[in-house]
């Protein structure tokens, strides 16, 4: 089961609450109160100065602005739009604030950080898709102390030749911040029915075609790559028969 924190847990209670006008305290997550700003833009077109000025905000009030998911406590979108890339899937995974540019208006406004946790972006299109509520899944993320999720752990992630349009670097890094262990090594025949429970194979159904064909013969439970994505965003294991190839 997934193990939630005192902070996630706050976070999914103030937010339902907020709904219902009822004001709480704000959560100790990972925010400037318990540790400084790392932030991370993406979604931006980066057209004029737009991207520029809200690093500029970042670093007046003492954060920092960082390239690498692996490095950030907050993912900033220029939209509410959660794209499921390579720096979402692992920023999730590290229980990261998903946040609005409105938290950097109103932090320069403040002359200080605001409370993150108010400013969630809310992609309510792909919420109703995948059927999870961000918020949630950030207080999921946030079962220790670092932030450090294992959703994925006790597993190795096996890709086929599609997956991740053959990057796999990419991929390798997405399980790899979950806690799974990305196998390079081929699987063979599975032997028995308890051996390679701890195997997950991936797949990209429009080309890995024959792959598939070839081990599921072999014995081995084939799931979509969204069941990967869809997962992480939900923070919460989905391998289910409605991802099953």
């Amino acid at each position: 089961p997934d193990v939630v924190s005192p902070a996630g847990r706050a976070i999914a209670q103030r937010f339902s609450q907020r709904s219902a006008g009822i004001q709480t305290a704000p959560a100790p997550v990972c925010t400037a109160d318990t540790r400084p700003v790392v932030a991370i833009f993406t979604g931006f077109d980066n057209k004029g100065n737009k991207l520029q000025d809200f690093e500029s905000v970042v670093k007046g009030l003492g954060g920092q602005v960082t390239k690498s998911a692996d490095d950030c406590t907050h993912v900033v979108f220029e939209s509410n739009k959660v794209a499921k890339t390579e720096k979402s899937l692992v920023a999730i995974s590290r229980g990261c604030i998903f946040t609005t540019t409105k938290w950097l208006t109103e932090s320069k406004r403040a002359n200080c950080w605001q409370d993150s946790t108010k400013f969630i972006v809310r992609d309510r299109s792909l919420e109703r898709e995948l059927g999870f509520e961000l918020p949630l899944s950030i207080g999921r993320a946030q079962h220790s102390e670092d932030a450090g999720s294992k959703l994925l752990e006790g597993k190795e992630v096996f890709a086929l030749k599609g997956v991740g349009k053959g990057n796999h670097d990419a991929v390798c890094h997405i399980v790899e911040a979950a806690g799974a262990r990305f196998c390079k090594r081929a699987v063979g025949k599975r032997r028995s029915s308890s051996q390679g429970d701890g195997i997950l194979v991936i797949a990209e159904p429009e080309t890995d075609t024959a792959e598939i064909g070839r081990l599921k013969a072999a014995g081995h439970r084939i799931y979509d790559w969204k069941a990967v994505s869809s997962s992480l965003l939900a923070q919460e294991r989905r391998f289910t028969e409605s991802f099953e190839l």
